[in-house]
């Protein structure tokens, strides 16, 4: 009995000590959308920590429901943090609102990288606040039907150098 009680007092909780900000820039920025998410498990502490994740990975093959709903839920109950990077890669989402409703949430959360691997019938058009997005520093992986109706003015390559 006693050495039970040793062990426990030898074994520490490292995870526990680490400050929010380093669970999110070092553990669950790391792993794919679903993952974060799932470590609601851990503890109360980590209840909502997902929700304030900066990097967002929505990858259909690797979630096997229902896709569409499980995207909206993560956009309706993170919080208000910026997204720093956004990638949705998807091939059988029927309802095209839905992925330009997608597209439109990450703009409202400052996304600064966006990665659309998107396999849409009929054509998609990339909505114009796209290309008026201050935030938007990355556009990348243009997989798609895409239509581009970039807006004459406020789209200019000196405030976002990377985009196409």
């Amino acid at each position: 009995m006693s050495s039970m009680l040793k062990h426990k007092e030898i074994v520490k909780d490292t995870i526990s000590t680490l400050q929010d900000a380093d669970l999110h820039h070092h553990t669950l920025s790391f792993l794919p959308t679903l993952c974060a998410v799932q470590t609601t498990i851990v503890s109360r502490r980590w209840k909502n920590l997902w929700t304030s994740v900066h990097s967002l990975v929505f990858d259909e093959d690797a979630y096997h429901e229902d896709f569409p709903r499980y995207v909206d839920n993560v956009l309706f109950f993170r919080d208000s943090s910026d997204i720093r990077n956004f990638r949705l890669s998807c091939g059988s989402v029927e309802d095209i609102s839905r992925i330009d409703g997608w597209i439109r949430a990450s703009i409202w959360f400052n996304v600064a990288e966006l990665n659309l691997s998107v396999a849409s019938d009929p054509v998609f058009e990339l909505p114009e606040s796209l290309f008026l997005c201050k935030t938007l520093k990355k556009l990348t992986q243009l997989t798609s039907n895409f239509i581009f109706n970039t807006p004459i003015a406020g789209c200019s390559q000196a405030s976002n150098p990377s985009i196409l």
